[in-house]
């Protein structure tokens, strides 16, 4: 297991390092110095330093954003993939948002809200909240009615029909959506995080590129890359736990 987890990382390094010898410029430092620069920038006298206070911040974005679609999706993807009027009504105007690209919606996110948290945040849960409704109501919409049947048998409720049959057939493939936007939450993150934003990760890319401060930006670089490595790490856990049915999770 130790060797699974190391391996990837020390292949990259070893890349790394030949891509360093061979290039001989300073835009392309050495993985040490990057890994050095790094721990310096986590770490300040055991306190978290600026680097990890700007992970902190993306991440935490992310995540508001994650939870508050996952929420959206579950209330508005059940009634479109299972009734004939979300069919008919939600379907058409979620197909109508859905492949619009949501970082051209920025200025007028920021025309409404301002310069700061809640654009941000609100921008990434565009880019997820369509792909997830879709995906949730495509896996609604595809629940044999067999499932239903023992428990319309025995008289259940809807709300037990809900929480028996719908609920985990839908789960594993709205836990799958939100671990594929999330990971292009991340890209689109670190565009918003760049106008206006006092702190992220796409921020202190961005700073370190205009001071030509090299090891200082693939420092964050590799961190954005850490972060993204947690939430979809994160994800997988929580589908482990909680659809351990699912072929995927096992």
């Amino acid at each position: 297991m130790i060797k699974k987890l190391l391996l990837p990382p020390f292949i990259v390094a070893a890349l790394w390092q030949l891509a360093y010898v061979m290039a001989g410029h300073p835009a392309l430092p050495s993985p040490l110095a990057v890994l050095g620069r790094l721990i310096a920038a986590s770490w300040v006298d055991g306190a978290p330093g600026p680097l990890l206070r700007h992970a902190w911040a993306s991440l935490s974005r992310v995540g508001i954003a994650v939870a508050l679609a996952t929420v959206a999706a579950l209330a508005v993807g059940l009634p479109m993939g299972r009734t004939r009027a979300g069919k008919a009504i939600v379907r058409p105007l979620v197909n109508f948002f859905f492949p619009l690209p949501k970082i051209a919606l920025l200025p007028l996110i920021i025309i409404a809200l301002g310069l700061g948290e809640a654009s941000q945040i609100v921008l990434v849960w565009l880019v997820i909240v369509f792909y997830c409704t879709t995906s949730l109501a495509d896996a609604a919409a595809s629940i044999s009615p067999e499932y239903y049947q023992p428990l319309l048998v025995q008289g259940r409720s809807r709300r037990e029909l809900l929480l028996h049959v719908t609920l985990p057939a839908v789960t594993p493939e709205l836990l799958s959506a939100v671990k594929t936007s999330a990971a292009t939450a991340l890209a689109v993150l670190f565009m918003a995080e760049n106008q206006g934003s006092r702190s992220g990760l796409g921020l202190a890319v961005m700073n370190a590129w205009t001071m030509v401060d090299y090891p200082g930006m693939y420092a964050a670089i590799v961190m954005l890359g850490l972060v993204g490595a947690f939430l979809l790490g994160a994800i997988d856990l929580i589908g482990r736990r909680a659809c351990p049915w699912a072929p995927r999770y096992r």
